[in-house]
């Protein structure tokens, strides 16, 4: 069995054709169908543990899976922009890093703790400083004065880039060169 974790039905259906075409089942979780009823399951009773999914009210074993194929697993917008949205998200994104860490010996088509891993920039700036690419002079910080000294450092040349989405805006502050 393929499991495909996303939230794009129209591109995930042209993966799961061709997957049937060469006699793959193929187990499809829509994200977005949380809000809708469907469910990611865990039970762990006694010894035996299960990962679970509940589609179109079929309870289907996820430890089943050959291969975990995750893309664009996003929150859908009514839970990001609702009052809870921080604990929401964070719960959703410690679901995906539980289902990686279960099904962590299966094939993935971009593991989940490597997409982590990319969207973490200053590991990727250290994994380039590492292997002799020239980095630009970067600083990562929360103390203003030393933001305004390396706004001087640089002689105002420089971009502000965000380190994570937020998961309350349907907004994305780019990167952006400084102004004064």
């Amino acid at each position: 069995m393929v499991l495909i974790l996303s939230n794009v039905a129209q591109f995930a259906g042209s993966v799961i054709d061709e997957l049937e075409v060469h006699n793959k089942r193929v187990v499809f979780f829509q994200t977005s169908m949380m809000m809708e009823g469907e469910s990611i399951i865990f039970e762990c009773f006694g010894n035996k543990s299960k990962l679970l999914a509940n589609i179109d009210d079929q309870i289907i074993n996820l430890n089943d899976a050959e291969a975990v194929w995750i893309w664009k697993p996003m929150i859908v917008k009514e839970l990001r922009i609702s009052p809870h949205a921080r604990y929401i998200n964070m719960q959703y994104w410690k679901m995906w890093e539980s289902i990686a860490s279960i099904l962590r010996d299966r094939i993935w088509v971009s593991d989940y703790r490597k997409m982590i891993e990319a969207e973490n920039k200053p590991y990727q700036l250290k994994l380039a400083s590492d292997m002799g690419f020239t980095v630009p002079d970067t600083l990562i910080t929360s103390d203003p004065q030393m933001a305004r000294d390396f706004w001087k450092y640089c002689k105002g040349k420089m971009v502000i880039k965000q380190l994570a989405l937020l998961p309350k805006e349907d907004k994305v502050i780019f990167t952006v060169k400084a102004n004064q």
